[in-house]
């Protein structure tokens, strides 16, 4: 504070140089009325009061009272005093009972009063009151001793010798400076200062119509007489007041206070009480103290100072307050504003621990930054309708806002810990800065739009919603957040009822995200928490270009529709729930643990390859595919499934799908380090992949489609069941197979093997074709180059079906037994059926046995059926021709069984056109008869049984024992022969002269037979 401000106190100095001034034009002009009691001492009046009554009071009337430079005395001394003014002077004979405590002056006339000089009290302190209801000024006028001071246009209010107060009708008291070393007080209708005033102590100054009591309290008003100025209290720019403790009433209603200079308080702070405004312009309210300021009327303070080392309490009752222009209000305590509209256009409100404002649903307008510009405090608290912080700045400890619209267009409202937002309206953050350095924001504008849009080039993080670890939580309508910064070293909570449009915005997590809305749109942009994202909507999210990411946490995602075409997710466990629709065409979802996708339509997996020639330049990715991918496992419900060059993939865990619709999976791959179970509608592979390291279930109410695809069970089993299963240029591996089709399943070529058993059931038909064409056909397609199609068991295949065709097919079983089980038909025409290494196919090891079973008929027409163990053939026909397969060396289509070979023919013949072979022992029970134009042959015993004739044009031979009978006669046009006993039962033997019936060692039994013909018999 400066030297000016300080409280003057008198000394010889200051009253030499008050007497150094000029005085000519100033001298005094005192006119007693009752008594003529005025002496002069060194030149300066001397006036001897009147006696003091019982109260103390010594009433002085006065015609006329002006002081001169010279000054004037009161003299309150019995035995006489050293007064600063006139030296040593006379005691006044008028105070024989003792001196006063209170010296009244009042003037009864018409006269105002013109104080020019200093006034003192002689003897001891007592108040001293000047009242002249005509006006009072105050020249340089100052007062020594007093206990108190008071100038008054008002009248006193003596009842019973007792001073109750004064009543202010009207006059003017004009101050061009005064100088006091006690308190003082001015009371008039009308004040004007236009220059300083110093008081010691406190200073008031009450202005109106007013009953005033003689402790300064307005207790009443009084009839107002004459005109009134436009401000009760007028404080010119050369004017101000200096004390520890100022009061200011103004009580006339619509006429204020205005101040151009400066008013100073000290501790005991600053009282303002205006009935009117209050105008503060390019001036100065400061106080050490506490500043309260009360109006009924606008305060304006642009480019002014309203300052308190204590607190600033501001109320004009709902008018405005202007605060523009450099304007400030600043306490180093506590502000606050209660009031109407609020202009702080470059203006400063500021209180170290708190600032509140309230403007009764009105306006703040906070514009312009830079240094004490702006709102800051300790807490901020703002209560208004608009807040307008257009390029503006508010800044607290905490910080609170209730509004009914906040604008914050290119503006910063920052708390260095939390933050909270609530309005009715919309709330505009365009370019702005809504901060909580080490808290947390809270926003809430439940039916209404947050704009937090950047649309300048100013740096991320300087713009936007940003928080400590207190997190960010929002509930409003609308959150619009395009190209816009959300960040947080804590938690974000969105809660939104309509929409959040994040297109090119980022929200940053260090904590959880969870958001909650109808729709989100999150194109091009970023959803990053550190821990877990959360995502619950009611309608539908797009996730274009984008990232939605769970650090180290995990990802739940709810929605109607899921659009993640061109998007990229991530977390540990990643939840994925649509009611519709989820589309991933192409994007990338990837879980480091679990992946779990629910749709209640479809989920839409395509185009995974395409993601970085797409969209990589985007996202930032150089060489990623798209996908499923959940490290720990994937799990999939939906009614259909499109994963069209799509990827499923689990790195380490299993994959279960379940599709009720369907399953597309069309230059598709779905990979599981360990199971993949899939069930559903159809299943369509077309280029496509299914792998697991261990098992592979697929359980299709309809038809699956395997073309040039694979499913493969790397270490364990296969089980597939549908209504028709294809697998035309497809491939089936794993250690079990086991196929179920309602109806057929087609493998015309294809390839599926077992390294341990193959169970094949088909309803209606199994289509096993052309085996050998496999590689020429789709090898180039699969990666294989030398690799024949057909069905394989290593150690075992049962085939059950109403038909089996196996036209050019293979049916191979290197280690162990095949099982056919037919209800009608076995094509095996140019066919390969075998179990156990006949040198067809390389790499077999031990015999097995083959059980075909055939309902109706057997054709194995230029075919192979083998067995290096036993063979059982069952059916009603049967039919075979020669030529085809090869099999040690031999170039003709057979039957070979290195054990035993049993045919059993029920209702039929068997037409016979290449090589039966039971090495062991063949047995043929044929219900119709035998034609055979090639050779039935077993190495052991071989026992023949035709209901009807047998035809033999080439070769029936046995090792050992032979037994041939017909139900009806034999015609041999062939050979006949056995190394041990020969037995012929049949009603005859036509032997023509190409015959040759040879018995062998032990002799040739013909039983009832008829031998007819000239060909040749031996053994008999």
């Amino acid at each position: 504070m400066s030297d000016k401000q300080q409280i003057m106190k008198l000394n010889p100095l200051t009253v030499s140089i008050l007497f150094a001034l000029p005085m000519t034009a100033q001298a005094a002009n005192i006119q007693m009325v009752n008594g003529s009691n005025i002496a002069s001492t060194n030149g300066v009046p001397v006036i001897n009061i009147n006696q003091a009554n019982s109260n103390g009071i010594s009433h002085n009337i006065y015609d006329r009272l002006n002081v001169g430079r010279e000054g004037v005395i009161f003299n309150n001394s019995q035995n006489g005093a050293n007064t600063v003014l006139a030296g040593q002077i006379a005691g006044n004979a008028n105070l024989a009972s003792g001196t006063a405590s209170v010296i009244l002056n009042e003037v009864t006339s018409r006269n105002a009063s013109t104080l020019n000089g200093m006034m003192e009290v002689a003897g001891d302190k007592a108040q001293l009151i000047i009242a002249n209801p005509n006006g009072i000024t105050c020249n340089d006028c100052g007062f020594i001793n007093s206990e108190s001071v008071t100038l008054t246009t008002g009248t006193p209010d003596l009842v019973n010798g007792e001073l109750k107060g004064y009543s202010v009708n009207g006059g003017i008291i004009t101050t061009n400076g005064l100088t006091s070393d006690s308190p003082t007080a001015i009371l008039a209708r009308s004040i004007v200062v236009n220059g300083d005033i110093y008081a010691d102590q406190q200073l008031d100054l009450i202005a109106g119509n007013n009953y005033v009591d003689t402790n300064n309290n307005v207790t009443g008003a009084a009839q107002a007489t004459g005109s009134r100025n436009t401000y009760s209290i007028d404080v010119a720019k050369l004017g101000g007041m200096y004390s520890d403790k100022i009061n200011l009433v103004s009580t006339e209603n619509g006429v204020g206070v205005r101040n151009q200079g400066n008013i100073v308080g000290q501790v005991g702070g600053i009282k303002i009480d205006a009935n009117g405004r209050l105008l503060n312009n390019s001036a100065q309210i400061t106080a050490v103290g506490d500043v309260a300021i009360k109006t009924n009327g606008v305060l304006e303070n642009t480019s002014g100072q309203i300052n308190s080392n204590g607190s600033i309490i501001v109320d004009t009752n709902k008018y405005s307050v202007s605060n523009n222009k450099t304007g400030n209000i600043e306490a180093n305590n506590a502000v606050q504003i209660n009031s109407g509209r609020i202009d702080n256009t470059n203006g400063y409100i500021a209180g170290n621990s708190a600032v509140q404002i309230n403007t009764n649903n009105n306006e703040l307008v906070n514009n312009g930054k830079g240094t004490n510009v702006g709102i800051s405090g300790g807490d901020v608290v703002l209560n208004t309708a608009k807040l307008n912080n257009y390029n503006g700045q508010i800044q607290g400890d905490n910080v609170s806002t209730n509004s009914n619209y906040l604008y914050n267009l290119n503006g910063q409202i920052q708390a260095q810990n939390d933050l909270n937002i609530t309005s009715t309206g919309a709330l505009d953050n365009t370019n702005g800065l809504l901060s909580a350095v080490n808290g947390g924001v809270d926003i809430v504008a439940v039916n209404s739009t947050l704009y937090n849009k950047k649309t300048d080039t100013s740096p991320q993080g300087s713009t936007g919603i940003v928080a400590g670890n207190g997190g960010i939580s929002i509930s409003v309508a609308n959150l619009e957040n395009y190209a816009g910064y959300i960040q947080t070293e804590g938690d974000v909570d969105l809660a939104v009822s309509h929409h959040i449009n994040n297109t090119y915005g980022s929200i940053y997590a260090d904590g959880d995200i969870d958001i909650q809305s109808k729709v989100l749109t999150n194109n091009q942009s970023n959803i990053i928490a550190d821990q877990n994202v959360n995502i619950d909507l009611k309608g539908d999210i797009s996730n274009y270009l984008s990232y939605i990411s769970a650090k180290n946490g995990d990802v739940s995602i709810g929605a109607t529709n899921i659009n993640n075409n061109g998007g990229v997710i991530t977390g540990e466990n990643i939840d994925l729930d649509a009611m519709y629709h989820i589309y991933n065409a192409p994007g990338l979802i990837s879980a480091n643990k679990a992946l779990t996708v629910n749709a209640g339509h479809s989920v839409q997996n395509l185009s995974s390859e395409h993601l970085t020639a797409s969209y990589g330049k985007y996202l930032g990715l150089t060489d990623q595919d798209g996908g499923m991918y959940g490290k720990d496992g994937v799990t999939i419900n939906t009614l259909t499934l499109n994963n069209t060059k799509g990827k499923i993939i689990a790195e380490q865990g299993d994959i279960t799908i379940e599709s009720s619709h369907g399953l597309y999976n069309d230059l598709g791959t779905i990979d599981a380090n360990g199971d993949i179970d899939i069930q559903s509608k159809f299943l369509t592979g077309n280029q496509s992949k299914i792998i697991a390291d261990q098992n592979v279930n697929i359980n299709l109410q309809g038809d699956m489609t395997n073309y040039l695809s694979y499913v493969t069970a790397k270490n364990g089993d296969v089980s597939i069941n549908g209504a028709n299963i294809n697998n035309n240029g497809g491939v089936i591996t794993g250690t079990n197979i086991d196929i179920d089709a309602d109806y057929h399943l087609y493998n015309a070529p294809g390839l599926i093997a077992a390294s341990n058993e193959l169970t094949v059931n088909a309803g209606h038909s199994v289509q096993n074709l052309s085996s050998e064409h496999f590689s020429t056909s789709y090898g180039k397609h699969l990666g294989l180059t030398d690799q024949n199609g057909g069905m394989y068991g290593r150690n075992g295949i049962v085939i059950n079906s109403l038909n089996l065709n196996n036209t050019k097919g293979h049916i191979i079983s290197e280690n162990a037994a095949i099982k056919i089980d037919l209800g009608h038909d076995l094509h095996n025409d140019y066919g390969l059926i075998s179990s156990g290494n006949g040198g067809l196919v390389p790499n077999r090891l031990v015999a097995g046995a083959t059980t075909i079973q055939a309902g109706h008929k057997i054709s194995n027409n230029y075919g192979t059926i083998y067995s290096t163990g036993d063979m059982t053939l069952d059916s009603d026909v049967f039919y075979m021709a020669g030529g085809g397969s090869t099999i040690q060396g031999n170039a003709t289509g057979f039957i070979v069984a290195d054990g035993a070979l049993s045919i059993n023919v029920r209702k039929g013949d068997v037409h016979n056109y290449g090589w039966i072979v039971g090495r062991e022992k063949l047995t043929m029970n044929v219900s119709g008869y035998l034609k055979n134009l090639n050779t039935i042959y077993s190495d052991r015993d071989a026992d023949l049984t035709a209901g009807n004739a047998i035809y033999n044009f080439q070769n029936i031979l046995s090792g050992n024992s032979l037994n041939l009978t017909s139900g009806s006669y034999i015609k041999n046009d062939g050979t006949i022969y056995s190394d041990g006993h020969t037995s012929i039962d049949a009603t005859y033997i036509y032997n023509t002269s190409y015959g040759s019936i040879l018995g062998g060692g032990q002799g040739l039994d013909l039983n009832d037979t008829q031998l007819m013909g000239y060909g040749l018999v031996f053994g008999l």
